[in-house]
């Protein structure tokens, strides 16, 4: 903002309500998707450091979004580390997972590892990203003001909040895989009832 004060000439830093941000979202996109490809540019330490607050303490990676958003003009990440590393746990817990219950077959191993990640994770995740971004922009934004920033929400900080969602819920309760033999929810309510069984004895 340039103005006339006392005759000299003032510039603000204060950026104006405009859509610049926000005119190539395929271009931001692309970017972030690229750095997935380059694993030094990624900050994994920030990103455990996020893991970890949102299990004890989320009001703290709330207040590093707001600043996040008044220092960049942008609600979403902009570094993939939080995604990949995600990634990365739902695979190896669902390895672990049927190890464990010792599910039959490299196949139905992959299907648990795949269904997890690619319809509990990403299937699930995009359409409930896609939703609540739409109504977010639709009915919950405020009327831009005369001197106020962008307050449109990015797609992809739709796609984050799902992320720190499912992050601490993923790993607090136990979802069910079908194999051809059994439900695991089945096996472990048989196996408790078989320990009951030769308690009681």
């Amino acid at each position: 903002i340039n103005a006339e004060y006392g005759g000299q000439r003032l510039v603000s830093m204060i950026p104006l309500h405009h859509s610049g941000s926000h005119h190539k979202p395929h271009a931001h996109l692309n970017d972030y998707f690229r750095r997935m490809l380059h694993w030094r540019q990624m900050d994994f330490e920030y990103t455990f450091w996020q893991m970890f607050n949102l299990m004890y303490e989320p009001s703290v990676v709330f207040r590093m979004v707001k600043y996040h958003k008044q220092t960049k003009n942008q609600w979403a990440r902009d570094d993939p580390a939080f995604v990949v590393v995600l990634l990365l746990f739902m695979a190896v817990s669902s390895l672990a997972f049927s190890i464990a219950f010792q599910v039959p077959g490299l196949g139905n191993v992959l299907r648990i590892m795949a269904g997890s990640i690619l319809v509990d994770f990403l299937g699930f995740g995009l359409i409930m990203a896609t939703a609540g971004w739409w109504i977010a922009n639709k009915y919950l934004k405020e009327g831009p003001g005369a001197h106020s920033v962008d307050q449109d929400v990015e797609w992809l900080f739709a796609f984050d909040v799902h992320c720190n969602a499912y992050m601490p819920v993923s790993y607090t309760h136990l979802r069910a895989h079908e194999t051809p033999e059994h439900l695991v929810c089945r096996l472990l309510l048989e196996k408790k009832k078989k320990k009951n069984i030769e308690t009681t004895k």
